[in-house]
């Protein structure tokens, strides 16, 4: 994405979410859709009873298609949102409503879901790890997206895990700052390993996992 041609802040063109700014200029994007669904009229949704840090995945999912698309894309807990109509939603994980898309009853434990309808779509799966797996594998298909759209983000698919991933972790226990338990948190998360083996693993960053 270009950054935005030059345009001073006001009160009528500027928002603010967290820590983060958006202003309302021009952008090289008209729009940015996601099968069948606009960012123009865009909302996530997760759902309130957080199982699978589908709140990370959600923030992080809004925040990227507003910096590519220039539309603010919010993101709510299921039941601070209200639907309304002409809305486009993007589940993430499993909410109560179904808002009109279909879900499958028969996920496997290592199988990962994703599916298009008219004005909504899901994003789910079958165990914790699988989850983070097609959360994460969506998020940087729609960060390297180059044009308007993401033609066709379906998926049925299962992990099939035939090998066993391990990983050996020095945690630097005595020089912990709060950047770099997220920097920690956030490998941990990209790469999800079968099995760990740490050193320097003291007392207090072991309960930062839990």
């Amino acid at each position: 994405i270009s950054e935005v041609i030059e345009k001073e802040p006001t009160a009528d063109n500027l928002f603010f979410d967290g820590e983060a700014s958006i202003i309302k200029a021009e952008y090289e994007r008209e729009d940015l859709k996601i099968g069948s669904l606009s960012a123009k009229n865009m909302v996530i949704v997760y759902p309130t009873a957080l199982e699978r840090n589908e709140i990370m995945y959600a923030k992080e999912l809004a925040l990227l298609i507003s910096e590519k698309s220039g539309y603010r894309v919010k993101a709510y807990v299921e039941h601070n949102y209200t639907p309304k109509e002409g809305d486009h939603v993007i589940l993430i994980g499993d909410p109560v409503n179904d808002y009109g898309i279909t879900v499958p009853s028969d996920l496997g434990d290592e199988e990962m879901y994703i599916s298009v309808e008219d004005n909504a779509m899901i994003i789910t799966a079958g165990c914790y790890y699988a989850f983070d797996r097609v959360a994460n594998g969506f998020i940087e298909k729609v960060a390297s997206l180059e044009g308007e759209a993401l033609d066709n983000p379906e998926l049925r698919e299962d992990l099939h895990k035939d090998n066993l991933t391990v990983m050996s972790f020095n945690l630097w226990g005595w020089k912990r700052t709060s950047e770099r338990d997220e920097r920690i948190i956030k490998l941990l998360y990209e790469t999800l390993p079968d099995t760990i083996g740490f050193q320097e693993d003291l007392p207090g960053l072991i309960k930062m996992f839990e």
